[in-house]
């Protein structure tokens, strides 16, 4: 393994147009080619859909597998990402990496831990095939960063899951974190008897229920709040740390835009599922192009998309084309209402009558979302709000190039969108 020692764009070839990823720093990459003039192709296999590109070859490091402190800038935009996908906090992923390990790669104290989440084999091993979501990591990503977040916001959902049951509600930000800890069992223990002392509550637990939790008893990494005494007092030693961690992040969560969490008694709500109008009259909507905007919302209706999705999705074509079927770039590679490109992109092995015709545009798009981005599509399907709804759009269906720059952009047009 090899790993990237600034952030570059992946480039479709050597010194050619942005593939619409970037390599960010401290990935850990595979090289698949190597021109000898500068430029190498890589593969990133702990980023959803393992992304492959050209870069400098200057900007990767082929003795190294861990940068040591991550950008953290770079590190809460994956995890804004990876919250998305698996419904859970970017803000929460990010507060823990801080709590654990100050957000820097590479080997933690004791037990074989490694990484931002200080993960040990045990976890990654229960956590990192998950086939629903396209989720098939090896025993080596673990010490990919990219790929640990993704797997700790699996757990993450998980273990929220396995709390609102056992306390018939959504847990807090400090619940949640005392179960990764200790368990959902064992924290639902420790809530209801605080006086008890820790090692008595986690006797009193089977191993099998420590198992489904993948917990590790007695790590070295929780050892600070293991020996607190009672359960009130570990509580309280979690309860500072974690607001300070949830404090020390917030700037790096204001600017990926994720939900901020005001204090570590905030409950992991879920959203309900909210029904929007669409403006097609808004100004942002070109008059002459109201037929395409209506004819989007219609056939991602049709394929089953709620609204929210279908102001993401015309907010997009606004931003690719301006709705105007007839539209080209990409040095007339790209076509159409979503912009597909021909080179190697959605639009390859389409025709440009065909990929300029509204209906078939839409339609590669919708087959293209159904059958090539599963786990995007999944998580696109079901998300509630816009911003996540543009940022998937954005991220996995059109990959433009300035993503963020981009996502700001369409979640400005798809908000002019609601009546």
């Amino acid at each position: 393994m090899a790993v990237v020692t600034s952030t570059r764009t992946l480039r479709r070839d050597p010194a050619g147009e942005s593939s619409g990823n970037d390599a960010p720093a401290g990935a850990r990459v595979e090289i698949l080619e190597d021109t000898g003039n500068g430029w190498i192709k890589i593969r990133i296999p702990g980023a959803p859909g393992a992304p492959e590109g050209w870069v400098s070859a200057l900007a990767v490091d082929r003795e190294r597998d861990s940068l040591g402190a991550i950008d953290k800038l770079v590190f809460a935009t994956t995890c804004s990402w990876d919250s998305l996908l698996v419904e859970t906090s970017a803000h929460y992923l990010l507060a823990v990496a801080q709590l654990r390990s100050n957000i820097i790669d590479g080997p933690q104290e004791g037990d074989g831990d490694w990484g931002p989440f200080a993960l040990n084999e045990k976890e990654w091993s229960k956590f990192s095939q998950k086939p629903e979501l396209e989720l098939s990591f090896q025993e080596s990503d673990r010490k990919d960063w990219l790929a640990q977040c993704m797997v700790f916001a699996v757990m993450s959902n998980a273990m929220q899951k396995r709390v609102a049951i056992k306390l018939s509600d959504e847990p807090t930000v400090a619940e949640l974190y005392l179960a990764q800890m200790v368990g959902a069992s064992a924290a639902h223990a420790i809530k209801t008897s605080p006086g008890k002392a820790i090692a008595e509550v986690l006797a009193a637990i089977p191993e099998e229920e420590f198992a489904v939790d993948g917990i590790t008893r007695d790590r070295a990494r929780d050892r600070k709040y293991l020996t607190a005494g009672s359960g009130s007092d570990l509580v309280k030693l979690l309860e500072k740390d974690l607001q300070k961690a949830l404090d020390d992040t917030r700037q790096f969560a204001t600017q990926v835009s994720a939900q901020l969490l005001a204090s570590d008694e905030t409950r992991l709500e879920a959203d309900g599922l909210p029904s929007l109008d669409i403006n097609f009259n808004a100004a942002v909507i070109p008059s002459k192009r109201k037929g395409n905007a209506i004819l989007i919302a219609t056939r991602f209706k049709d394929a089953g998309y709620g609204s929210i999705q279908q102001i993401a999705a015309i907010a997009n074509a606004i931003a690719e084309s301006g709705l105007d079927e007839t539209a080209d770039g990409d040095n007339h590679h790209s076509h159409g209402l979503f912009q597909l490109n021909q080179k190697g992109g959605v639009g390859a092995d389409f025709s440009t009558k065909e990929l300029e015709d509204p209906e078939r545009n839409i339609v590669i798009m919708l087959e293209h979302m159904a059958k090539q981005e599963k786990a995007a599509d999944k998580a696109f399907r079901a998300t509630t709000a816009i911003l996540a709804a543009v940022t998937i759009f954005v991220r996995n269906f059109e990959r433009p190039k300035d993503q963020l720059g981009e996502i700001a952009k369409r979640v400005g047009i798809a908000q002019k969108l609601v009546v």
